[in-house]
């Protein structure tokens, strides 16, 4: 078994909970473990990795150079998307319903979701986890784990000791330690040729039991509900009859209905959020005054408009079949907008570095980054939860006018609660802060022709903002960053000739003085040659900070042959802009590197001209280097309640 977790965290952040409490809780684990007086039939290897938030490096290095890396035959991780709380195992596999088993009949807390597991595996969310590095490269099955609450400290300076709960650790530690001695003695971890491979639909019960069955079983039983409710609403048609006398049935068959539309795919676990409940009950209560035409017109599901022709239509036996056609319509269309939904919970979700998920009531929720969600995402899905499933509800009371009188009440009141500001977004309570994200960079700029010489220098401070609000909040209290000094997106030249961090939409730039780091960047062309097989070869040398990037963008046709970072080709090494990131110790060495280009295949008849054009942006998030006079007099104008992230970075172009 393999046991992993980082210790190192994101530039500006404590980490207590991303991810020192996660290695404080391996490091008891694995004490734990050697102090067992019962011996354990296989070995387990702790791995404690400080190269995480640098995109995996750390497990990348174990799991494929490591002489212990070849006996792993499976893994568990804890990491983090939040501070503190309880821990949900989000991920397991792929195809090993075995480690779900195992967590099912080990975990003494469990706490669980499929859902979660298929929307962060569907690639909609820009997030990664060691689990991925394992998964692939090690090609070994795994279980992640991780803290969700509080997303919206994650990542910045409220990630301290004092907000994790010894019970968040406690718990955490129980399940490790049970799921790990369980898998240590189970013959599936010698033999994987007795594990059979397929998927699981899984879900824990309040936190006290887990559910878990294969993904064919979930598909079947999804069928057999769907035929029951088929031939029920068939039935009701053929034989008509006072609605109370078959109440009972009405009320089985009806939430049955609601699971079928719960369920956004057959291999999905069927479940009923509160809503959907509160529903349910409505349309019972009222079907007991309504004749039988009229139970399916007081379900969520199917518009009031198509259903006014056929209310008062006769009791035939066509009628009955034109409305069993139509609710069949109805339904398909149901599960069509129910995995929209679902696309949108995905989307709400979405925080630079990780994204997480929170459930509850049985159904896929979330757990909602204050600073990271999509406030259009929030709006939609609100507004089309309410008028699909709930607006049809007004046709069952005696009086419209009363109700829609009160829902425009609450409607304009909280319009106006908000349009006047009194639920302001962010706050600095050191109890409960919910601060504003902020990246800013001071940057220079400098860009080279082809004779190397300068040809333009610009220096500023880049601002981008972590969250859908933009600096809408900010602007008032720095008049300098507003809209005029917007830079929306663009495609010039690598990456806008700018040291992005991370690429964003959004950007806004202040011009400041140039910076000058105690250690500053070298780089040389160290040669430059045509080989045998007619592709330009050149090497470079670049001395710089511990983190660093390499932008590459082609011209004229030309493409990318090959370069020293990898030994065999790839699809997107044909993208004409690459990048590559370099991250190092504290103390980072020399680094040499090459790229060979293919020329275009015909002269440009208006002369020589750029090939291609390489960019080195050079990261100071700590040190000496790190802040500059004009980036401290910048932060000290924000208020409390924002968190910014802030560091000096230098950006370099050249054109060959």
């Amino acid at each position: 078994m393999l046991a992993n977790c980082h210790f190192d965290t994101v530039a500006n952040s404590p980490g207590a909970s991303d991810n020192a409490v996660g290695c404080a809780v391996m490091l008891e684990v694995l004490h734990s473990l050697a102090n067992l007086s019962t011996p354990l039939k296989h070995g387990v290897v702790f791995v404690f990795n400080g190269a995480e938030e640098n995109m995996l490096q750390g497990s990348h290095g174990f799991i494929t150079q490591h002489p212990w890396a070849n006996q792993i035959r499976a893994f568990i991780n804890l990491d983090s998307a939040g501070v503190g709380g309880k821990e949900m195992m989000f991920q397991a596999g792929p195809n090993s319903p075995w480690l779900v088993q195992a967590y099912v009949h080990a975990a003494k807390h469990p706490f669980a979701s499929v859902v979660a597991q298929e929307i962060f595996q569907s690639g909609m969310i820009p997030s990664d986890t060691d689990f991925r590095i394992y998964s692939h490269f090690g090609k070994i099955p795994g279980i992640d784990l991780a803290f969700i609450e509080n997303g919206f400290i994650y990542h910045t300076k409220y990630d301290t000791p004092d907000r994790i709960l010894t019970d968040s650790i406690q718990r955490a530690g129980d399940n490790i330690l049970a799921i790990l001695k369980h898998l240590m003695m189970s013959k599936e971890l010698g033999n994987f040729s007795e594990a059979h491979p397929g998927q699981m639909v899984f879900f824990d019960l309040l936190g006290m039991v887990m559910v878990a069955y294969p993904a064919r079983i979930g598909t079947i039983i999804n069928y057999v509900t769907a035929v029951a409710t088929f031939l029920y609403l068939f039935i009701k048609c053929c034989y008509t009859g006072n609605i109370e006398t078959h109440l009972d049935s009405a009320e089985t068959t009806l939430a049955n209905a609601e699971t079928i539309h719960a369920s956004a795919e057959p291999s999905q676990t069927s479940c009923v959020d509160q809503g959907d409940c509160v529903d349910g009950e409505t349309t019972l209560t009222g079907a007991e005054t309504l004749d039988d035409a009229e139970i399916i017109q007081a379900s969520p599901d199917p518009p009031p408009t198509l259903w006014n022709g056929l209310v008062n239509c006769s009791r035939r036996a066509c009628c009955y079949l034109v409305k069993l056609v139509l609710a069949t319509l109805l339904l398909i269309i149901s599960w069509i907008i129910t995995g929209l939904t679902v696309y949108i919970i995905a989307l709400v979700v979405s925080l630079m570095g990780r994204s997480m998920f929170w459930y509850s009531n049985l159904y896929a929720g979330i757990f909602l980054y204050g600073s990271a969600a999509t406030g259009m995402m929030v709006l939609i899905h609100t507004v089309a939860k309410n008028l699909y499933y709930r607006i049809h509800f007004i046709y069952l009371v005696r009086s419209t006018k009363g109700l829609l009188a009160s829902l425009g009440t609450v409607f304009t009141v909280f319009l106006l609660l908000v349009f006047c500001g009194l639920f302001f977004p962010y706050t600095a309570d050191p109890s409960a802060p919910r601060p504003k994200r902020v990246f800013i960079q001071h940057i220079t700029s400098t860009i080279h022709d082809l004779d190397g010489q300068v040809e333009s220098k610009d220096s500023g401070l880049l601002i981008n903002s972590e969250d859908f609000t933009d600096m809408q909040h900010i602007t008032p209290l720095i008049p300098e960053i507003n809209n005029t000094v917007r830079r929306e997106s663009c495609h010039v030249r690598p990456f806008c000739f700018w040291p992005w961090f991370v690429s964003v939409r959004n950007n806004w730039y202040i011009p400041a003085a140039e910076v000058f780091p105690k250690s500053p960047v070298e780089f040389q062309l160290l040669s430059k040659e045509n080989t045998k097989w007619g592709t330009v070869k050149m090497t470079f040398e670049v001395k710089g900070p511990s983190h660093m990037s390499f932008y590459f963008e082609t011209h004229r046709g030309a493409f990318l042959a090959s370069w020293s970072f990898a030994n065999e080709m790839h699809p997107f090494y044909e993208n004409r802009h690459l990048s590559i990131s370099y991250s190092h110790g504290i103390d980072a060495p020399v680094w040499n590197f090459s790229i060979e280009i293919q020329p275009p295949r015909k002269d440009d008849p208006s002369g020589p001209e750029e090939m291609v054009s390489v960019a080195f942006n050079s990261y100071y998030y700590f040190g000496e280097d790190q802040r500059t006079v004009q980036l401290d007099n910048m932060l000290e104008r924000f208020p409390k309640w924002a968190f910014v992230s802030s560091w000096a970075s230098i950006y370099q172009m050249y054109r060959y």
